[in-house]
């Protein structure tokens, strides 16, 4: 009886040592095991997908004018509202209601877009030059268009996001949590099987106005 309470012991001791060894608990370097992440973990997926010159020379860019101050529809409570306007003709057409503590990274959002359709129109016309680094504007304007394509789609999920929260009280929009760590610490086109060993991982799924979080961020 003596030694097959033993042989337990044993095996219960093996098993706890093998389990240390998955999760990274109880090893000699006290480090956590790398964090794994799956393609549902995430709102945004981005891809290597470009957009064609004309593409980008035809498409709709709709323009954000500065938030304001409005009271929410459902309640007493103030929130911000981003008026809506067509680029082609500076038609007003609606507006996004918006959380206060997301304005500026809002602003930033846009303003990427911006950098980058700018960015992409001056490389196109270097291409069409007879410069001798045609090739190399032509790759880099390649690149950019396809971190246009991804802030297009980002802001288009984060709206999509708003609007299927409209008509409730809202203060937190998870689309937008994960785009701002991504952005701070340029984990957008990581692949998730590197992505546990990233710096900033760490953040992603929690709110970027945590205390922890937001410091960090800005650093």
């Amino acid at each position: 009886m003596a030694h097959n309470r033993k042989t337990t012991k044993a095996k219960k001791a093996g098993t706890t040592a093998s389990r240390a060894r998955k999760t990274g608990k109880g090893s000699r370097s006290g480090q956590a095991a790398t964090r794994v992440f799956n393609f549902d973990d995430f709102f945004l997926h981005p891809w290597n997908d470009q957009m064609k010159d004309k593409e980008i020379v035809d498409y709709n860019f709709l323009a954000f004018n500065k938030p304001r101050i409005v009271r929410s529809p459902n309640s007493a409570a103030m929130q911000l509202a981003v008026p809506v306007r067509s680029s082609d003709n500076d038609t007003p057409l609606s507006y996004v209601p918006l959380p206060s503590q997301y304005e500026s990274h809002w602003k930033q959002l846009c303003y990427t877009i911006v950098y980058h359709k700018a960015m992409h129109s001056a490389l196109c016309t270097l291409t069409h030059s007879k410069r001798p680094k045609y090739q190399e504007a032509r790759n880099c304007a390649r690149s950019v268009s396809a971190i246009l394509k991804y802030n297009l789609y980002t802001r288009g999920k984060i709206i999509e996001e708003i609007f299927t929260k409209r008509g409730s009280n809202f203060d937190t929009l998870p689309t937008f949590d994960e785009y701002i760590v991504k952005e701070r610490w340029d984990l957008h086109w990581v692949e998730l099987s590197k992505l546990g060993k990233s710096t900033g991982a760490e953040y992603l799924g929690r709110s970027p106005f945590d205390e922890d979080v937001a410091d960090a961020l800005s650093k």
